[in-house]
């Protein structure tokens, strides 16, 4: 600790050096610094390791996938192969029935004047005949025996046939199968002819037989991307075996490699954007916290600097736990740390903010985030009430509690059977989980308590045990003032807490404002205990000299037993700057002012800068006033108590603390309240009243002294020695 203590001191010079117009820039500079560190963090974590790999190699090492990522390569494949079963559209023209029955008709009408026209030889009419059905010389030959009616059932049946088949739909690609169909229907339709005259009429109606059914590309485009679209995405999930170790890389696989990053290429844009805006988004909403909430904390560079550490030191151990497992990510530690330094519900706001950087360093899994969001938040809530470091040990137990909780709750969402739950290994990590977050907090704790003069609520409670040496030694050589110590810090205990301020801090702070007495612990009244009084034979100014010393003996007393800053501030302001009264009138009595300076008479101060110090100099007025009083009253407390705070008000010795006159009157009830209670009438029991008689003169013997100290502890301070 002692190594500690002096980096702390060190540190300490380096954060309070006078430099009010470089605060700003040193928030600012931090705040780079903050961004930088976790930039980097995130950046590394959301981008994967990268191989000097191409196909054909030979991979290095069993690779997994780090991130849920799409298989293109087999996504396509698959979409191409089902629109691939996606039938051309094709749309019927109607156009082309009417223009081959119109060449039907006139083919007919060509055979009618070759067949008939008697000018015409036979030779030429079958060779006429032949030419316009595309048929042999036997069938042209055989049509020329039937009369004219017999070609209008000819034309009929070719004429029908053709209007069958184009209904249907002719395909270029499908040509000879129309052709045949022409031919069954003419075999129907003119069944009562000769093969020969049947296999005319076909020949010349597949004569102007043409395709009818036109591909519609845009149709069939649309059809085919319908198809690609219902085909869902091939994925690989994360921690999928992308390669084995010596297995051959393939184009494939440089295609998952290089989509999940492994393949090295040049700068990776998004995820430096990803990792640039998490960055800020995480420090903002802490700043913007401390900025608007606790303002005394943003604008204290060493707070500051102290949340720093913390913070990037969680980090750093979730980063080290993580191989071992997510859910030894000690989020906790970090919560609770700040929790007991800074204040719980900033502590609360950090868990979300250390979750969702460990849950990045992790691997984006969303189970570590909420197992470290629970685990943190039950931390902060067991360790809000405070009262030693055991208590740091309970608060693990609450973490390890909620942290097998929250992993059982998500196992059962994954579907985990109930026989497997029992098993697994992932319970065990979350009990180590808090085991090591409290471990931590424990061992880390002192070291921040020294190095940034942190005074936490363990610290305090460890200061306010009687066997402390500068206590032990209050109490052995100065008694009396120990005695009043513990007074007047159950005094500022109960005012502190009904004005909202730290009541801890204010007990601890009464119990050590007086240790400086422990010098010249005979000056002070209350530790004479029927000693003659040595002011009666000093003078005025050099009482005053002794009386005021007693603040500057104990800062240094303080300092010797490396009491933090925050109690010393309890020993240097309880005086502020008051008059020491008693002294100052007995100086100046029989019109000797002009011949003293009131400034000499008072205290060095400073005035007290916290409600803490504030109230633990009224309590300590009031409680040696009330003391010094006889028989004190209810109504008697209440005036005194209510006179006392008026003058210190009216002294200005309150305005550099934020009490209001509200708070003030709170005080004072409760002072009262207290006092009343400590200084109530006793009845006094028969066989002591005549001792007591007996001692009444004696006592009588040192009413002036009594007489003076009240007058002292009213008029301005314990300024006879009172105490």
């Amino acid at each position: 600790m002692g190594v500690f203590r002096s980096a702390g001191s060190h540190l300490q010079r380096w954060i309070d050096r006078p430099v009010p117009k470089r605060s700003a820039a040193r928030r600012v500079g931090l705040a780079v610094v903050c961004f930088a560190l976790l930039f980097v963090t995130f950046s590394t974590s959301l981008k994967p390791d990268t191989f000097e790999i191409s196909a054909g190699q030979l991979a290095p090492k069993d690779i997994r996938a780090t991130r849920e990522v799409i298989d293109r390569v087999t996504t396509e494949r698959l979409r191409d192969e089902r629109a691939a079963l996606v039938k051309d559209v094709y749309e019927l023209d109607d156009g082309v029935l009417a223009e081959m029955l119109d060449q039907i008709e006139k083919a007919y009408s060509a055979v009618r004047v070759i067949a008939l026209d008697p000018s015409i030889a036979r030779e030429q009419k079958i060779d006429g005949l032949m030419e316009l059905a595309d048929v042999g010389e036997q069938a042209a030959a055989a049509f020329l025996r039937y009369e004219e009616d017999a070609f209008d059932e000819l034309e009929e049946a070719s004429k029908e046939a053709a209007t069958r088949v184009l209904t249907s739909g002719v395909r270029t690609d499908a040509i000879e199968i129309s052709r045949a169909q022409i031919d069954a229907e003419v075999e129907t339709l003119a069944s009562r002819f000769t093969k020969d005259a049947r296999t005319f009429a076909a020949g010349l109606t597949k004569r102007f037989l043409a395709p009818n059914l036109v591909p519609n590309e845009a149709e069939t485009a649309r059809m085919k991307q319908e198809a690609r679209a219902a085909v869902e995405p091939v994925k690989v999930l994360r921690g999928q075996l992308i390669l084995r170790a010596g297995e051959i890389v393939t184009d494939y696989h440089m295609v998952l490699l290089r989509d999940l990053g492994f393949v090295k290429a040049g700068p990776d844009v998004r995820t430096a954007l990803a990792s640039a805006l998490l960055a800020a988004i995480v420090l903002s909403a802490l700043a913007m916290y401390l900025w608007r909430f606790e303002r005394p904390t943003f604008y204290d560079d060493s707070r500051l600097l102290l949340i720093t550490f913390v913070f990037f030191g969680t980090l750093m151990f979730s980063a080290v736990l993580n191989r071992v497992s997510g859910y030894m990510m000690p989020v906790a530690a970090g919560t609770m740390l700040l929790a007991v330094m800074i204040e719980p519900r900033f502590a609360l706001l950090s868990a979300v903010a250390l979750g969702v950087s460990s849950s990045i360093i992790s691997g984006n899994d969303v189970r570590f985030l909420l197992t470290a969001l629970a685990g943190s938040t039950a931390g902060v809530f067991a360790i809000t009430h405070i009262d030693q470091r055991a208590d740091l040990m309970k608060a693990g137990i609450a973490v390890s509690v909620v942290n097998v909780l929250s992993i059982l709750s998500l196992s059962l969402i994954d579907g985990v059977a109930l026989s497997e739950i029992g098993a697994m290994e992932e319970h065990f990590w979350g009990v180590l989980n808090g085991v090591v977050s409290a471990t931590l907090t424990m061992g880390l704790l002192p070291f921040f308590e020294g190095v940034f003069g942190v005074i936490t609520p363990v610290k305090l409670i460890e200061l306010s045990n009687p066997n402390q040496p500068l206590l032990k030694r209050l109490l052995v050589e100065a008694p009396g003032t120990y005695h009043h110590s513990v007074l007047v810090g159950n005094l500022a205990e109960a005012a502190a807490e009904g004005v909202g301020g730290d009541s801890l801090l204010a007990r601890v702070g009464a119990y050590y404002h007086d240790v400086g007495k422990t010098k010249r612990p005979y000056f002070f009244i209350e530790n004479q205990m029927g000693m003659e009084n040595p002011h009666d034979k000093t003078s005025p100014t050099l009482s005053t000299l002794i009386i005021t010393s007693h603040v500057r003996d104990g800062v240094e007393l303080a300092r010797e037993h490396k009491l933090p800053e925050r109690i010393i501030d309890f020993i240097r302001e309880h005086h502020g700057t008051t008059l020491v009264g008693y002294f100052y009138s007995k100086a100046t009595e029989g019109g000797k002012a002009q011949d003293f300076v009131e400034a000499d008479f008072r205290y060095e101060g400073p005035r007290p800068t916290s409600k803490e110090t504030a109230i633990v100099m009224l309590a300590d007025s009031t409680e040696a006033a009330v003391r010094a009083v006889g028989k004190p009253t209810p109504g008697r407390i209440e005036a005194i108590v209510k006179k006392i705070i008026k003058d210190r008000l009216n002294d200005h010795q309150l305005d550099r603390c934020d009490l209001t006159l509200r708070d003030l009157d709170t005080i004072a009830d409760i002072f009262t309240r207290v006092l009343s209670g400590l200084f109530h009438p006793r009845v006094e029991y028969p066989e002591y009243q005549q001792s007591r008689n007996q001692s009444k003169q004696q006592a009588n013997g040192q009413e002036h002294q009594k007489t003076a100290g009240k007058e002292g502890k009213t008029g301005g301070s314990k300024s006879n020695g009172v105490g």
